[in-house]
């Protein structure tokens, strides 16, 4: 298998739920395990960005300047430029602008203690994926496979070259039936290497 990096889990992540109707209970038990440790990293990345008190502090004090230069009709209710309600109409952009620059002064040891952090998560992203996932052999994938979850089989296909060979071959079989199929992912490196069997399912 190929390497991907910890940014590429955020891709298989959306595209995972097109496995749950998938037959074969090799690729069905190994998807599931894959599935789960996807959930389990991704949730370990995004720890870091969980907000500090005096952050949620700061968000609070900046929402509610927004309100208090927000427009009201007659009825003393907020007046909004969206359908949503989410975008305040706001009456007097440079006094509000002032306000929050005061603010962010207040709170710029929070703010760029916070801007470091998300600095270094994006950073983080871009770093390969060092976590061995349960390989899917090419011979335990069900032939009515669809398109789609072949896409994401490929990201843990152990026999990537004859994955990738199969998949261009269906490409060109629907492009010659003039069906259009969605555009195939990018050949992003799958994780884990020779070392695979010390995830290896006991069951498999």
């Amino acid at each position: 298998m190929k390497k991907i990096t910890n940014g590429d889990l955020f891709k298989i992540l959306q595209m995972l739920p097109c496995i749950n109707k998938i037959t074969g209970v090799r690729v069905t038990q190994r998807m599931a395990a894959n599935a789960r440790l996807v959930d389990e990293i991704i949730a370990d990345l995004q720890a870091p960005l969980k907000p500090s008190k005096e952050f949620e502090e700061y968000q609070k004090k900046h929402n509610d300047l927004v309100k208090q230069h927000a427009k009201r009709d007659d009825n003393n209710d907020y007046v909004f430029k969206d359908e949503e309600k989410t975008d305040y109409d706001i009456e007097n952009i440079a006094a509000l602008e002032e306000d929050i620059d005061a603010l962010r002064e207040e709170y710029k040891e929070c703010l760029d203690s916070y801007d470091e952090v998300k600095r270094e998560y994006e950073e983080s992203l871009t770093e390969e994926c060092d976590t061995v996932f349960y390989p899917i052999k090419d011979k335990d994938i069900p032939a009515k496979a669809s398109f789609e979850q072949r896409n994401v089989l490929q990201y843990f296909c152990e026999d990537i070259e004859d994955m990738e060979n199969e998949r261009n071959a269906l490409i060109a079989k629907k492009n010659q039936q003039g069906i259009q199929e969605p555009q195939a992912v990018e050949d992003i490196p799958t994780v884990g290497e020779e070392d695979e069997s010390k995830r290896e399912l006991e069951t498999v």
